[in-house]
């Protein structure tokens, strides 16, 4: 629209002071709506006022905000763990306290790891004095009795397994103010590798990366409706103590933990007490403990006895023979090392990686053959074919591994297809060195790719990080008739790689197999995996009427080599059982996640849920689950707070860029505030009618 000369001059005084006064209203009116705009934008990321002081929370604390829009504080969590340990058993006790802190009834849920053979057998509530003992109950039968009390009120708690090294906690009716206590009990059989004994309490579980080919499709193998989510803020929450008392019969010496400053306490009979320097430490990596027996002559096999319900169980011990019994084969080998390059493997837990590999490279023979694949999104190998480890083929691969960084996805399948697609050459031995994190989600498919296409290979996995995912590097290993190497702390990569190494250059004990003589005889594992210098062979047996002797029988290269077990009956160990119950439903549920015949996977999980009943152990399918009969809630309202992990030490979160840096992890990126940003756009097209109309009248 145009206006005439006329009446653009024909302003008087007042009006030009009256346009003034509303122009300089509108710009008022203007920056008070950007203030507020901005105002509601980024609280949640500034501390409004109606919050609490997020960075005055030194102690770690989680916040919930709920739709009411009011801040309260999550609940607090705190474990104690007390281990004894009793010849090649620990039983632990663990105490997890939950404190609701807020003026609301509150659910709690939390998820934290445990050992990936732990047998949990005990679950209790402890409130006010009050100990409410957890029942075993099939998975979703327990969920029902649960859910049930929870909405009747009712203090109750569930343990469910997620994985078998993954566990989660839940905790409903817990009143404003209110503690509660969950005792969780289980048992493992302890490790003994390089004249060593370890033990490894794991503290903190890393989030996964989701395979391309599975994101956006639960695994119900795996689906316990509960996601591991860690902290943004703080590395100081879920403090824990940590407490062992060690009982292993006969002398032992160093003594040490490469995780954790410990305190050891000698006591009488060869015993000692081991606790933390500090009273509490951050749940953020795994705690590692490792002794060493005064054994003088090693002992070719020990042997733990238990007698229940008719049956006898034992815990058989093999030790190879001394290196000096050994035929030294001088067998050229072809070594295949895979590097995990991905984003997880950021920060610390790529520089071990590099440097094992670097030193691994260094103790290959001329007449050794080798390759590198590396992989994060995509793998490749740095030559189409094995080739000699001559000077000039170690010298390219050591400069280009240290141009190596971390980034991208963390796909696995390509890698391995990639390092068995090569046939096996017969003058040759082949053996896999997988070095990564092993932090993914499909477990399974892995697992079959191994089992199916494995042949003569032979494959070994080194954990590298602070919290690696040891379930599936234990048993990728098993499967691939391999070790596993944990390497926490870059003091040890020296060490550790060469022992690996110095083993693997070592001709094996193979083809072991166990003769016993009597009725029902159950053996896991079977078939029984190769013996390497250093490393004994650990078997469980259960039967009825077993003669008093077992006979094992392998080969050291081409040479047979036979020895005769005599059970000892002199005593009996409490745990053998459980043992040997933990190591059969393992099996079970390794032949579960292979089966794809729907009536054959049927009889095997109720095989499964059959033997956790019988024996009150946690599965995947069975749940422990504590009820309080008496309602304590009346108002049926309930606040469901979900406890963070801390984020493991080493690890980097990704700094906000556009494009990935090597040295960030790749975690999923949710939506951000769309809510907002429709309120935001209809605000400025309201603004903008106002203005235009504006035009007319001034």
């Amino acid at each position: 629209m145009r206006y005439s000369n006329d009446f653009r001059y024909s302003y008087s005084k007042p009006n030009r002071i009256k346009t003034i006064f509303i122009r300089l209203l509108v710009t008022v009116l203007v920056f008070l709506m950007f203030f507020m705009l901005a105002t509601n934008v980024y609280a949640g990321a500034e501390t409004p006022a109606s919050a609490p002081d997020l960075n005055a929370a030194t102690r770690g604390s989680a916040w919930l905000l709920p739709s009411d829009g009011v801040y309260i504080e999550a609940l607090q969590l705190q474990s104690n763990v007390n281990i004894n340990i009793s010849g090649m058993i620990a039983r632990a006790k663990v105490n997890q306290h939950f404190r609701n802190t807020s003026s609301l009834w509150a659910e709690g849920i939390y998820v934290f790891p445990l050992p990936e053979n732990a047998a949990v057998d005990h679950f209790k509530i402890i409130i006010d004095g009050r100990i409410i003992e957890g029942q075993i109950e099939e998975k979703e039968q327990a969920r029902k009795t649960y859910e049930t009390a929870k909405r009747n009120g009712q203090r109750t708690g569930l343990i469910e397994q997620q994985r078998p090294n993954i566990f989660t906690t839940k905790l409903a009716n817990i009143a404003p103010g209110a503690e509660m206590a969950v005792e969780i009990e289980y048992q493992q059989t302890l490790e003994y590798r390089d004249g060593q004994y370890s033990l490894r309490y794991p503290l903190v579980v890393g989030e996964r990366y989701i395979t391309a080919s599975k994101q956006g499709i639960a695994d119900p193998q795996y689906d316990t409706g509960v996601y591991t989510q860690s902290s943004t803020t703080s590395n100081q929450l879920n403090p824990t103590s940590i407490s062992v008392n060690l009982d292993t019969g006969i002398s032992v010496t160093n003594i040490v933990s490469s995780s954790h400053d410990v305190s050891i306490s000698p006591q009488l009979d060869n015993r000692y007490t081991v606790s933390l320097q500090d009273e509490h430490v951050p749940a953020d990596r795994d705690f590692l403990l490792t002794w060493t027996p005064v054994l003088g002559k090693l002992p070719k096999a020990t042997v733990f006895n238990q007698k229940q319900n008719g049956y006898e169980y034992s815990l058989v011990t093999v030790y190879p023979p001394k290196n000096e019994l050994y035929n030294q084969l001088d067998i050229p080998r072809e070594v295949v090392f895979i590097l995990d390059v991905s984003g997880s493997m950021s920060g610390t837990s790529i520089e071990q990686a590099k440097l094992a590999l670097s030193l691994a490279l260094d103790r290959l023979k001329p007449s050794d053959k080798f390759n590198i694949i590396w992989f994060n999104n995509m793998a490749k190998k740095i030559f189409f074919d094995s080739n000699f480890a001559s000077n000039q083929n170690i010298q390219y691969a050591q400069k280009f591994l240290s141009a190596l960084n971390a980034d991208g996805g963390t796909e696995m399948m390509p890698a391995l297809q990639l390092a068995f697609s090569t046939p096996v050459q017969p003058e040759f031995l082949r053996q896999l060195v997988f070095i990564t994190d092993g932090n993914v989600s499909n477990e399974r498919d892995l697992f079959a790719y191994i089992k199916t296409n494995l042949g003569e290979n032979r494959l070994f996995t080194v954990g590298i990080g602070s919290a690696p995912n040891s379930f599936f590097m234990k048993k990728a290993a098993k499967a691939g008739r391999g070790t596993f190497t944990f390497i926490s702390n870059i003091r040890e990569v020296g060490q550790k790689t060469a022992a690996l190494f110095k083993k693997l250059e070592t001709p094996a004990l193979t083809d072991i197999r166990l003769a016993v003589i009597g009725d029902d005889i159950e053996i896991y594992h079977d078939p029984i995996p190769d013996l390497y210098i250093g490393e004994p062979v650990t078997v469980l047996l259960r039967g009825k009427n077993i003669f008093n002797s077992i006979t094992m029988n392998g080969n050291i290269g081409t040479q047979p080599w036979q020895h005769k077990v005599s059970l000892n009956r002199g005593s009996d160990n409490d745990g053998v059982r459980l043992a040997w119950a933990r190591e059969k439903i393992g099996s079970l549920s390794a032949d579960y996640h292979d089966e794809s015949n729907g009536n054959l996977k049927d009889h095997l999980r109720l095989q499964i849920i059959e033997e956790s009943i019988k024996h009150h152990l946690l599965s995947q399918f069975t749940s422990l689950v504590a009820v309080d009969v008496t309602p304590v809630n009346q108002s049926g309202e309930l606040h469901a707070e979900r406890i963070k992990n801390n984020l493991p030490f080493g690890w980097t979160r990704p700094a906000k860029t556009n494009q990935p840096s090597a040295s960030q992890i790749h975690f999923p990126q949710t939506a951000a505030g769309s809510y907002r940003h429709v309120i935001l756009a209809m605000m400025f097209i309201g603004l903008a009618i106002v203005i235009r109309r504006l035009r007319f009248i001034l």
